[in-house]
């Protein structure tokens, strides 16, 4: 989750070197004359643009960020046009995996939510790699084998469904697929309901995916519509990316890689209710047969939502 400061309405939260005092506007934008820029940057700012009397988000930053308003100590979220304040009680998943974990557990018995399921005789492996140059902190690492099988071998809360897309979370993750999914393998990152044998039979699902190649695909299912769209990434195997899913509104749910926003010209609406829209955080390179082969490294996932 990227996390910007912000102010609310009259507060001098900038004073420039000679003295003159910036307030934040109802908007939540301060307007900086040019001999100050410089030091409004430094101290933080970033550039804004103004059309009229509508505050427009930073340019770098898409609309459905959340922000922290550092006097109200709540989370906000600019939806394009206002400052909308989220609910006092939200419900957090911050995870970096930390420590060392040669495999995940396979049932419950811990007090982690994180399980695995691995099926195949080889076997694909899911457990966390030590840090390295670029990675730094703790990765889980899901990784398949050429032995010519099928091979599942997923990170999910054991069909705990704990989040429901009905209380509008958001999904954000690192990931660096090391291992580029062949023909036969299909990579899935993102939401998902309970376990099926191919994640793509699962009744509901909201995640990134790759199909054999690094072309990565937003794709949503609610039993009604089930939706594949190119993003219009692909990614290296050398390459970390940051990916967020973001159901604010789930009349049109909002995929976005390295903060840009992808398949935007698809609405990827989700219309199941109640127990349908329980879902789980859900990692998994999958394949029914072959020698295909896939891994994914998953770092810091995030999920935060309302809390029901």
């Amino acid at each position: 989750m990227t996390v910007k400061m912000f102010a609310p309405s009259n507060l001098p939260i900038f004073r420039a070197s000679d003295g003159t005092r910036y307030d934040v506007s109802s908007t939540g934008t301060i307007t900086v004359a040019s001999e100050h820029v410089a030091e409004a940057l430094k101290a933080g700012f970033e550039i804004m643009t103004v059309t009229g009397t509508t505050a427009q988000r930073p340019t770098v930053v898409p609309t459905g960020y959340r922000y922290f308003d550092t006097t109200l100590g709540r989370t906000i979220r600019y939806d394009g046009s206002a400052w909308i304040v989220e609910p006092d009680s939200n419900l957090l998943l911050d995870e970096d995996f930390l420590g060392p974990v040669a495999a995940f557990v396979t049932s419950a018995g811990t007090l982690s939510p994180w399980m695995s399921k691995i099926v195949g005789a080889a076997p694909p492996t899911a457990g966390v790699i030590a840090g390295a140059s670029g990675l730094a902190g703790g990765w889980c690492a899901l990784a398949q084998t050429a032995d010519s099988q099928k091979q599942d071998a997923v990170l999910y809360f054991g069909d705990n469904l704990a989040f429901s897309l009905e209380e509008q979370p958001v999904i954000e993750f690192r990931a660096k697929v090391s291992v580029l999914p062949t023909s036969g393998t299909k990579l899935f990152m993102g939401f998902g309901s309970a376990w099926a044998d191919g994640p793509d039979a699962m009744t509901y699902s909201a995640w990134f995916a790759l199909n054999g190649s690094g072309a990565v695909l937003c794709e949503t299912d609610d039993a009604v519509t089930d939706n594949s769209v190119a993003s219009g990434v692909t990614v290296l195997n050398t390459e970390i990316h940051t990916y967020r899913i973001d159901f604010a509104d789930l009349t049109s749910i909002k995929f976005y890689i390295d903060g840009v926003r992808v398949a935007s010209g698809t609405t990827f609406a989700f219309t199941a209710t109640g127990a349908n829209a329980l879902v789980q955080p859900f990692f998994n390179p999958y394949k029914a047969t072959g020698t295909s082969v896939g891994s994914v490294q998953i770092d810091n996932v995030r999920v935060w939502s309302n809390r029901s």
